[in-house]
């Protein structure tokens, strides 16, 4: 079934994220019962305003709320229903659900496609959705979350501790776990999301769907995608455009490049099993649609994406604290088709009187160890070099900055050359302890650990940018 089919792409990103009430069929009472207990506990903590209906007949009531019999029996028919039954009960469940008018349904129930004798289950649950008209998301998934308004239908340990962290991202993924993970990494350099989605075996509703439906939400700046196999190439080129039209970015990871991972995602997600997808379909790209290598790399491009400044041309500017730094950026940089240019004369003299008379004020610029001493260099420095015509990107290197550095000064430093300059200022700390990722992250700085991924990030939005320049907001 096509977005089409079930109407626009903000009806369904309105069905899917915003539901007025929900159900769990199979809800439980005992706290260790992870997945049909802690649905109905995110819903309750997190501050869903809708209606919770606990379906279980072994129970009068589930988390404090009173429960019921079947679906039907609840108060009023539920916009959405989570399954969480063994497999053989879950047409039986769906059907219910289409009869009282459910509009979605959430299968975290494995044992479909995944597995030989499940490839004829699933079919018949992507028979009954187009027979009936109701979504279902899955089966085999975590569920979705809608972290902005308190919406968390799901199970996934991303939201078990601290508080969900709302922002301008969608990440959508195949693998309830890989969406975890990204999420995770995400937060952990400042990054948010508003919606977050595992979509599983994908028997109905698919990650570029989803992702179709999130790039129209003015609240949505960047999608983050995770694919093990690609059923809707043709959503996934409309995606493309039409993030393209909105200058909104996608970084797009998909996974089985080999024989071996392939037969690894169908007992995972079903992968090949319905003869829909195959190992050598290939995912449409573009300028607002990168493919990343592997999760370290999509959030690194996500990163420099979000910084909203593109990387306007092949000319870098590298500041260090360390010159052996300095150095392996300096390679790193060259070897990604970037040239380190001498700044302007009138910018070495002007760096030559405020840096130590034995710094280094050639590209990469060297202020050295005397940060330790003079923690206001880089707040001279950093302005001079992006003022730069030579320049179209900045590094700032920055090696086992620990005890005894302003690690306060610094930071506000290079925030307010983030801010001030249209140019894009990354940060690769390397060797340190202390972590201030999060911190930088959330202004829209890009901070790495690693040379090679900081420039390599800032190589692919290079390129993406000399084809087609864009803003991409803060995430």
């Amino acid at each position: 079934m096509t977005i089409e089919e079930s109407g626009t792409d903000m009806d369904l990103l309105r069905t899917v994220f915003r539901p007025s009430s929900i159900a769990l069929i199979g809800a439980s009472e005992t706290p260790t019962k992870l997945i049909t207990y802690r649905p109905i506990e995110y819903l309750r903590r997190y501050g869903y305003a809708g209606g919770i209906y606990p379906v279980n007949p072994k129970y009068e009531s589930v988390q404090g709320l009173p429960a019921y019999a079947t679906v039907g029996a609840a108060p009023a028919p539920p916009e959405m229903v989570i399954v969480a039954l063994p497999r053989q009960h879950v047409l039986a469940a769906l059907e219910e659900c289409a009869a009282v008018g459910t509009k979605v349904a959430i299968v975290y129930s494995s044992g479909f496609a995944e597995v030989p004798d499940g490839v004829g289950l699933q079919q018949e649950v992507a028979d009954l959705s187009r027979r009936t008209g109701l979504r279902v998301i899955g089966p085999n998934c975590q569920g979705i979350a809608n972290l902005a308004e308190g919406v968390f239908p799901c199970f996934s340990t991303a939201f078990a501790t601290d508080a969900p962290e709302s922002g301008r991202a969608a990440i959508i993924s195949q693998s309830g776990a890989v969406a975890a993970m990204i999420y995770n990494s995400w937060t952990a350099v400042g990054g948010g999301a508003k919606y977050w989605a595992s979509t599983g075996n994908e028997a109905d509703l698919t990650v570029a769907q989803l992702a179709r439906a999130a790039v129209e939400d003015p609240d949505v700046d960047q999608l983050l995608l995770y694919l093990e196999s690609v059923r809707d190439a043709e959503v996934l080129s409309a995606l493309a455009d039409r993030a393209a039209e909105l200058g909104k970015q996608v970084v797009l990871y998909r996974s089985t490049r080999s024989e071996h991972g392939w037969a690894a995602a169908g007992r995972h997600t079903g992968a090949g099993a319905t003869g829909s997808d195959r190992l050598a379909d290939t995912v449409p790209g573009g300028t607002h649609l990168l493919h990343a290598d592997s999760l370290d790399e999509l959030i690194a491009l996500a990163q420099v994406g979000r910084c909203g400044k593109p990387v306007a041309g092949p000319r870098m500017a590298v500041i260090s604290n360390s010159g052996g730094l300095g150095v392996m950026t300096a390679d790193a940089a060259t070897a990604a088709g970037f040239t380190l240019e001498d700044l302007t004369p009138g910018n070495r003299d002007a760096l030559a009187t405020l840096l130590p008379g034995f710094a280094s004020v050639q590209n990469p610029v060297d202020v050295t160890a005397q940060l330790l001493n003079d923690p206001a260099l880089l707040e001279s420095a950093l302005p001079v070099m992006l003022s730069d015509t030579g320049v179209d990107a900045l590094v700032v290197a920055l090696g086992a900055v620990g005890d005894g550095y302003d690690v306060e000064q610094i930071c506000r430093d290079v925030l307010r050359a983030h801010e001030e300059s249209s140019k894009p200022v990354a940060v690769v700390w390397v060797g340190s302890r202390i972590d201030v990722r999060r911190r930088l992250g959330a202004a829209g700085v890009p901070v790495f650990t690693s040379v090679t991924e900081t420039v390599a990030a800032l190589a692919r939005q290079r390129d993406a940018a000399l084809r087609a320049p864009a803003t991409v907001g803060r995430g």
